[in-house]
């Protein structure tokens, strides 16, 4: 019976000090956090006086090498309409078409980025969070708006994932992001809710404009890889 004891003892604390060294020599089994996507501004007042709101979806790889990531936001049709959505085009190579899409009925926008694996960059976030893509939203009447994601933790149709470069790929997008109420008012003054992190807008429309076409036409024709991770932007078009 003693020896029995001391057998049960002695394999009590070889399973502490395992359990000890795995998180001292990998915490990052432990700890390590997967990607994020998050909405800015995470909530706030709303002003719409003809031109609309922005908000800013960005995203953070965590470290990890992405090939695919895709944004799945629903809103209440009833208070606002998405007049546009504009995406990071330096993040992904392509941003394919049956992958994206503004639903103003059923209240839904998705937007995907995606590289395929060897044909390109993977997207990595270096520093701070990067936008991946720009909302703006007409407001058709006042009252509480939810900005919530579509989310399984698999990937499949019309949910938000984050796919890592690698064979199998990875989902490293395994929490639901963080929805986000705004308080929608008419007639008030326009309030700037672009983020410091984001991609500022400071030239005319029309001179954006050109310039998309051209950055269009030349992509179409020569098919560049990114060389960068910031600054591009290209209108989505419905």
């Amino acid at each position: 019976m003693v020896i029995f004891c001391n057998m049960q003892i002695k394999k009590f604390v070889l399973i502490k000090i395992f359990v000890i060294l795995i998180l001292t020599i990998s915490p990052s089994l432990i700890s390590a956090s997967g990607g994020e996507f998050t909405l800015y501004p995470s909530g706030t007042k709303a002003y719409d006086r003809g031109e609309g709101f922005t908000v800013d979806i960005l995203i953070d790889s965590a470290g990890e090498s992405l090939i695919k990531a895709r944004s799945v936001i629903t809103f209440d049709a009833e208070l606002v309409k998405v007049t546009e959505a504009k995406r990071n085009n330096s993040l992904f190579l392509t941003w394919p078409v049956d992958e994206s899409t503004i639903d103003n009925v059923n209240g839904v926008v998705m937007l995907t980025g995606f590289t395929q694996s060897g044909t390109g960059q993977p997207y990595l976030t270096e520093g701070d969070d990067d936008v991946f893509a720009r909302l703006t939203f007409e407001i058709l009447k006042e009252g509480e708006l939810l900005l919530d994601w579509e989310f399984s933790g698999i990937d499949e149709s019309f949910n938000s994932v984050m796919m890592t470069d690698g064979s199998p790929p990875l989902n490293i997008l395994t929490v639901k992001p963080d929805s986000a109420i705004y308080t929608l008012l008419i007639g008030e003054a326009v309030v700037d809710t672009a983020p410091d992190t984001g991609i500022e807008f400071e030239f005319s429309e029309i001179l954006v404009g050109s310039f998309l076409v051209v950055i269009g036409m030349y992509l179409m024709i020569a098919k560049p890889t990114p060389t960068k991770k910031r600054g591009t932007v290209v209108i989505y078009e419905e």
